[in-house]
């Protein structure tokens, strides 16, 4: 299904591996795509697949997704923010990763005060029962945090993570009332009720 095109190092072998279980043309249960993405993140965080990898994998279990119409159990979309021009690749995992647990998911861009004032009707439209901020860079934490006031307003449940909180952990003391999961099987449990 993908070129490797002359990788010689020893993280493609783990990649070849699970690709391999992707062939073009087939069909996958919800069940399948979901153990494939959980490998394919469990050989992440053993650092046995580099970033490229990674989304190639998530990109291709989020078509098949997209194509096995899976019905939703929430009610109401759980709304996942990014800060960046581009989807970034936390963003995206964490999407999919809920898509095959069967959750609807939306995700928001921000890149400034006005994209927050448009989360925040989008909220008050939506009722969304959960928010989840996928931080990638360290300034956008000030951002969200002079916001906080107008967030605590609606009746909603404030999730964060990203890099910059495993680079500095004290970031989170900057967003009181927000949950940090520590990772995606524990935003699972987190969520729990909330997205019912």
């Amino acid at each position: 299904m993908f070129d490797l095109a002359n990788t010689n190092n020893s993280l493609a072998e783990p990649f070849s591996r699970l690709v391999e279980d992707l062939p073009e043309n087939e069909t996958y249960t919800l069940l399948e795509l979901r153990s494939l993405l959980d490998m394919a993140i469990e050989t992440w965080q053993n650092k046995s697949l580099i970033p490229y990898h990674l989304f190639i994998i998530v990109d291709a279990i989020n078509k098949r997704l997209n194509s096995a119409m899976v019905t939703a159990t929430n009610k109401k979309p759980i709304l996942i923010c990014y800060f960046s021009p581009v989807l970034t690749m936390g963003a995206f995992l964490t999407q999919v990763f809920l898509k095959t647990r069967m959750l609807e998911t939306t995700l928001i861009n921000i890149n400034s005060d006005v994209d927050i004032d448009t989360l925040i009707k989008e909220l008050n439209l939506t009722n969304s029962p959960a928010v989840i901020f996928s931080f990638s860079t360290f300034c956008y934490v000030d951002l969200i945090q002079k916001r906080i006031p107008e967030l605590e307003l609606i009746n909603t449940r404030y999730y964060a993570g990203g890099i910059v909180f495993t680079l500095k952990p004290t970031l989170a003391d900057k967003l009181p009332g927000f949950i940090f999961p520590q990772d995606l099987p524990n935003l699972i449990d987190s969520l729990g009720v909330d997205v019912q």
